[in-house]
C-alpha cells in the first residue's frame, strides 16, 4: 500500500455512495483524476468530500478496478461522524494540515504508537522514571545523623528513524518513577531507600534507563542514586542522567546533579548536627550547570528550610530537561521534611532527619518516564 501526495487531482462521485465506499466519476474540469495525478491501485491519499454544506476529510484506499475510492480512516468531518454522500459530491485530494505540520504523539503512561501512513522520518525520545529519595535518619540527640540522599535520574534518549524502518505500529512502555524511601516511625533507625526507576521504551528500538533509589539517612553519608543510562545505536543520541545529592552526616546535604543537560537528580535531605542544629535540603538539580547552559532555574526542585520544611518538586525546566526533587530539611524537635518529587525522569528529593520520638522526612517519588514521537514528511 504506498501512500501518495496527489497535484490538482478533483473527481465526482457515479451514483449515491451514502457513508459507504465511493464509485468515482470523472475529472473535474481543469483538474486531473486521481490515477493520472499518480495513484497506483491499493494506493492511499487523503481527500475531501463536500456535498453542499457537508464534508469529510478521509485517508482513502483507491481501487483501479470499478474506479473505488474506500473511506479508511476518517479525520474529520462537518458532523462529526461520516456523511452520507449524494450523487452531488465532489472529492478533491488534499493535504491535511497533520500532514503538513507534522505529527506529535506524547506518552505519560504506557499504549501503542500508530504510524501515520504519510511518515517518511520518525524521531523518538525516550525518558526513563527517575529513582525515589531515600529517607531521613531518625537517631538519638547529641549523635550526628543524616538525611536520605535524593535519588538518580534518568537518561535521555534520541532516536531517528527512516518511517520505513518501523512497522506500523510500536507498544511503548513508560517507566515508573521509583518509590519514596518511608519515613521512619521507630527510633535509631537508619532511612530507607528510595526505589530505583523503570525503562522507557518504544518496542525495541529506543530505550532510556531509569535512575537508581537515593539511600537512607544514617550516621555517617547517604550515597546518592546512580544516574540512568543510555542504550546507544546507529541514529541514537543520549545524554545520561545526573547523580543524586548525598545527605551527609555533621555537614550541609548536597544539591543534585553533575549531568550539564540530562534530567536532574534528586536533592540530598538535611541532617542535624551532634549540637541539635539542624541543616535545610539541598536543591534537585545542579542550579550552576542548568544557569549556565539552559539560562533558567525554573524546573528545579527548591531545598526544603530548616526546620522541617519539606523539599519543592522538580518540574520542566526547558524542552526535555526536567528538575530534580528538593531534599527536605531536618528537624530537631519535630518531624522531619518530606523530599520533593521529581519531574519527569527526575530524582526524588532525599527526606530529612530527625530526633527519636518524631518521625523522620520521607523522601520524595521520582518522577514517572515520557515518550514523544514526533512523525515528520
Amino acid at each position: 500500500m504506498t501512500f501518495a501526495l496527489l497535484d490538482n487531482a478533483q473527481m465526482s462521485v457515479s451514483g449515491t455512495p451514502g457513508t459507504g465506499t465511493i464509485t468515482l466519476g470523472s475529472a473535474s474540469t481543469g483538474f486531473q483524476t486521481f490515477a493520472s495525478a499518480g495513484l497506483t491501485d491499493g494506493g492511499t491519499s487523503y481527500f475531501m468530500a463536500v456535498d453542499g454544506s457537508a464534508w469529510e476529510l478521509f485517508l482513502g484506499t483507491y481501487t483501479s478496478s470499478g474506479t473505488t475510492l474506500a473511506r479508511t480512516t476518517r479525520l474529520s468531518s462537518s458532523t462529526g461522524s461520516a456523511i452520507s454522500l449524494t450523487s452531488a459530491t465532489i472529492i478533491t485530494a488534499v493535504a491535511p494540515s497533520e500532514f503538513l505540520m507534522g505529527d506529535v504523539q506524547t506518552f505519560t503512561s504506557s499504549g501503542t504508537w500508530n504510524k501515520p501512513a504519510w511518515a517518511r522520518e520518525v524521531e523518538i525520545i525516550c525518558i526513563g522514571g527517575g529513582g525515589g529519595g531515600g529517607s531521613g535518619r531518625r537517631g538519638a540527640t547529641s549523635t550526628s545523623i543524616s538525611g536520605g540522599a535524593g535519588g538518580g535520574s534518568a537518561a535521555i534518549v534520541i532516536h531517528r528513524a527512516l518511517a520505513s524502518d518501523l512497522t506500523t505500529s510500536v507498544t511503548v512502555t513508560i517507566g515508573a518513577g521509583g518509590t519514596a524511601g518511608a519515613a521512619r516511625t521507630s527510633d535509631s533507625q537508619d532511612g530507607a531507600t528510595g526505589g530505583s526507576g523503570g525503562a522507557t521504551t518504544f518496542g525495541t528500538y529506543c530505550r532510556s534507563n531509569g535512575g537508581t533509589g537515593g539511600t537512607g539517612g544514617s550516621t555517617s553519608t547517604a550515597a546518592g542514586g546512580a544516574a540512568g543510562t543510555s542504550n546507544l545505536g546507529v541514529g541514537w543520541a543520549g545524554i545520561n542522567g545526573g547523580e543524586a545529592g548525598v545527605g551527609t552526616a555533621g555537614s550541609q546535604p548536597t544539591a543534585s546533579g553533575t549531568s550539564a543537560l540530562g534530567c536532574a537528580g534528586g536533592g540530598g535531605g538535611g541532617g542535624i548536627f551532634t549540637d541539635n542544629t539542624a541543616l535545610g535540603g539541598g536543591a534537585g538539580g545542579n542550579t550552576t550547570q542548568y544557569t549556565a547552559r539552559v539560562g533558567t532555574t525554573t524546573g528545579i526542585g527548591a531545598a526544603g528550610t530548616a526546620s522541617g520544611g519539606a523539599g519543592g518538586n522538580g518540574g520542566q525546566i526547558s524542552g526535555f530537561f526536567y528538575g530534580g526533587g528538593g531534599g527536605g530539611a531536618s528537624h530537631q524537635t519535630g518531624v522531619g521534611g518530606t523530599g520533593g518529587t521529581g519531574g519527569y525522569g527526575g530524582g526524588g528529593g532525599g527526606g530529612g532527619a530527625s530526633r527519636n520520638g518524631n518521625n523522620s522526612g520521607a523522601g520524595g517519588a521520582g518522577g514517572g518516564g515520557l515518550c514523544v514521537v514526533i512523525s515528520r514528511p
